[in-house]
């Protein structure tokens, strides 16, 4: 019995000894675990903020300087990133005007014109997608105004063109007036 009773207590404490070794590699490797998803949490949140800067870059392209004329502009996100954007198009230049003095005489007169055209959109939803969204619909519909000065033509082009490339993303939508 004697015998019996070592053996019992060589068992459980063996049994103790494999449990707590087991416990502390569980331990530790939980730990590494924790520390590998803090650095890639840390990690993302790096490339979140240079995406943020450039998204406000983009937004900040825009802002046209007329003598006379102050405009301010901002935009906050909901999230870190979003969709929605806004551009100033201005458009100043000279435009000839035809007239006509005598018959038979043609007279061309230059006259300078300031537009201010101002785009406010919003891309469905949040975070990178929308936020890649949202720099391909300002820059295309900024760079298609330089050749249209009529506001249903370009968002009619617009809205061909950004749904050629977003038909089969997850964002859907995207509204500007």
């Amino acid at each position: 019995s004697t015998l019996f009773i070592a053996w019992a207590y060589i068992w459980y404490a063996y049994r103790d000894w494999k449990s707590h070794a087991t416990t502390k590699n569980l331990n530790q490797s939980l730990q590494d675990a924790l520390r590998e998803l803090h650095q890639q949490k840390d990690s993302e949140y790096k490339e979140l903020q240079v995406a943020r800067k450039v998204h406000e870059g983009l937004l900040s392209l825009s802002d046209p300087q007329i003598p006379g004329i102050v405009i301010a502009s901002r935009c906050l996100p909901a999230q870190s990133l979003g969709g929605d954007f806004y551009a100033f198009l201005d458009r100043r230049g000279e435009n000839f005007l035809k007239k006509s003095a005598q018959p038979g005489i043609v007279e061309y007169r230059g006259k300078e014109e300031t537009t201010l055209g101002v785009i406010v959109g919003d891309v469905a939803g949040h975070g990178v997608s929308s936020a890649l969204v949202m720099a391909l619909s300002n820059g295309l519909m900024t760079e298609m105004s330089k050749s249209t000065r009529s506001p249903a033509h370009l968002l009619e082009q617009s809205n061909d063109r950004i749904h050629h490339y977003i038909h089969a993303s997850a964002i859907k939508y995207v509204t500007a007036f």
